[in-house]
């Protein structure tokens, strides 16, 4: 039975979520370094124009309904940048959180659910969140669980999230999970891909219609080592638009894997490329926590956890396996500007808005994106 005194578990956990991990912020001041280098298209060019801007922090420690306590993931919604899901990881919650229009910075809590068990109602270390288009519903990987758990509620407006369903189990067959951290769903709502991160895979699963509950596996592909279709312990997955392309954070190897299958029916997925090795430098990472992945798929968001940064790549076009570094955000002091162990990244639609979840410092940061000053 695999448990939290695991030693690659007690690593995960000490690495991901907890506050002995966390590096100390360097320097003073709080402003944002961006650190440019080669674009390396049209669209990289348009980027790095821009200069990212400290805009609010909200969130405080604590175990309020305003409070943080190690938040490990974000979710904000393609159509609408005036509410966010937070998973809220030391709290055992999913933390929502609103603002009255697209340009107010005053952020409040307006729901929670959620509570520390192994019941249907409960999580134990929930860390990743994902809702459908009609914000009903939500899958949350609840990773000590060993499941992925189903919450909905009757509309838009309402408050109230009910415990649905759940599949998984702690397990390492088709049907389970050991230490589910990151869930991605498909755009028609019907495939569910989970980062199983212990098992070093990622998992899909499928129902038969956009109202089922019931979720099976259909396909499985990664496993444990170092070579070009292994992982070790992957910890967030994202698709493409048409689902035929799969960006891994596989953390331990210090690196992002991208896998692809022929066509969306498939359940063949093989290794295309990866990018990123252990250490400091610019193309290097140290435990790549979380990535996002921009419309047209030339620019990828990495949480760099240890080395407390953002790390921006780039690719030339779509058709291209080569990709590079271009930019990274790090934003150094003690005060609100400050990065500390950074978990998780959100963007908008637009992508001149971020979001980044700073776990030991149980805050959410938002930074804004602005064209920079012609040359």
């Amino acid at each position: 039975m695999i448990t939290k005194d695991d030693p690659l578990i007690r690593r995960a956990l000490a690495t991901g979520l907890s506050r002995r991990a966390a590096f100390a912020a360097i320097g003073v001041g709080g402003a944002a370094i961006l650190s440019a280098f080669q674009p390396t298209s049209t669209a990289a060019r348009q980027r790095r124009r821009r200069a990212w801007r400290f805009s609010t922090v909200f969130g405080t420690p604590g175990t309020r309904g305003r409070d943080f306590d190690l938040p490990a993931a974000i979710y904000v919604p393609a159509d609408d940048t005036t509410t966010v899901w937070v998973a809220d990881t030391g709290n055992n919650r999913i933390s929502v959180w609103s603002r009255p229009n697209v340009d107010s910075t005053a952020w409040l809590d307006v729901a929670h659910f959620g509570s520390i068990g192994s019941g249907d109602s409960n999580f134990s270390t929930p860390v990743s969140v994902v809702l459908s288009a009609d914000k009903l519903t939500a899958w949350i990987a609840d990773m000590t669980n060993h499941r992925v758990v189903i919450w909905n509620r009757p509309d838009p407006d309402s408050r109230e999230w009910q415990y649905s369903a759940q599949f998984g189990g702690e397990g390492s067959g088709d049907g389970n999970f050991a230490m589910p951290t990151g869930v991605s769903l498909a755009p028609d709502e019907l495939t569910l891909w989970v980062a199983d991160a212990m098992n070093h895979r990622i998992s899909v699963w499928t129902r038969p219609t956009d109202t089922s509950t019931e979720w099976s596996p259909v396909a499985r592909f990664g496993s444990n080592g170092t070579g070009g279709s292994n992982f070790n312990f992957p910890t967030r997955v994202v698709l493409s638009a048409d689902t035929l392309t799969a960006w891994v954070s596989d953390s331990l190897n210090s690196r992002i894997s991208i896998w692809s299958r022929q066509d969306a029916q498939s359940t063949t997925w093989t290794p295309l490329s990866r990018f990123g090795r252990s250490g400091r430098g610019p193309s290097q990472f140290r435990f790549p926590a979380d990535i996002k992945v921009s419309a047209d798929t030339l620019t990828a968001w990495v949480v760099d956890q240890e080395n407390q940064r953002i790390a921006i790549w780039t690719r030339a076009d779509a058709t291209s396996t080569e990709w590079s570094p271009h930019d990274h955000l790090r934003s150094t002091g003690r005060g609100e500007q400050g990065f500390g162990m950074l978990t998780s990244v959100a963007l908008s639609a637009d992508e001149k808005l971020m979001w980044v979840a700073d776990s030991n410092r149980s805050r959410i940061s938002v930074w804004k994106a602005a064209a920079a000053p012609a040359r």
